[in-house]
């Protein structure tokens, strides 16, 4: 089993991928520097490994009771080093990177078509959706649960970086991970689009008919 320790004592690249997917939860871990500095490392709600070491020292990850604790919950959970990085290589890994850069660095995108189809997304609200989903309600604060992931893939298709076979064919690979924000979001925004409409509607369907499994606390 692999554990801090062993990882540290062998001088492995310590990865730690987020487990609170489904609940949307970015992590924050607070690690402490030498001179008891607090510093913090964020850990966003996607499938990706992040690598601890590449920005804290050995003792400050070693001795960092947080990230411990969120371990021991199994809130983050420890990543093999070799799987951690041929995730990020594979395609899977690098579309995520990218989805994931395009909803939070949107501001900063060198494409003027993504920042444009983010600002257009995020001008929508939540009323939009009613006409397409009947009686379902969009609760307030509800764009705050809609994944990273998601937001980067609609993102790309309204800028015409990817086609709509494509774009469905990502959501497709992601349908595991979706909850209600999400589907509410592509139900919202991808109007014209029949067939991730079909998608939409289809995974809402199943996932209001399984209830909900709350989120282990061990």
């Amino acid at each position: 089993m692999l554990s801090i320790d062993t990882l540290l004592e062998k001088k492995l690249p310590v990865y730690v991928r987020n487990n609170a997917i489904k609940a949307h939860l970015l992590i924050v871990v607070q690690l402490k520097d030498k001179h008891g500095r607090s510093q913090e490392f964020k850990v966003p709600p996607t499938q990706l490994p992040v690598c601890l070491t590449d920005r804290f020292s050995t003792d400050m990850i070693r001795e960092s009771t947080d990230l411990r604790g969120l371990l021991s919950k199994q809130v983050l959970v420890l990543v093999d080093p070799g799987e951690a990085e041929a995730y990020l290589a594979s395609q899977d890994g690098q579309e995520e990177r990218i989805a994931l850069q395009a909803s939070i660095y949107a501001d900063s995108a060198p494409s003027t078509a993504v920042r444009d189809s983010l600002s257009k997304l995020k001008a929508k609200t939540a009323v939009d959706a009613s006409d397409v989903l009947g009686n379902l309600n969009t609760p307030s604060g509800a764009e705050d649960k809609v994944s990273f992931r998601v937001k980067g893939i609609v993102a790309s298709l309204m800028s015409k970086d990817k086609t709509a076979k494509e774009t469905l064919l990502n959501l497709k690979r992601v349908k595991g991970t979706m909850v209600q924000e999400d589907l509410t979001y592509l139900l919202t925004n991808c109007r014209e689009e029949k067939a991730i409409l079909e998608f939409a509607e289809t995974t809402l369907a199943e996932l209001q008919a399984v209830p909900e499994q709350p989120f282990a606390n061990t």
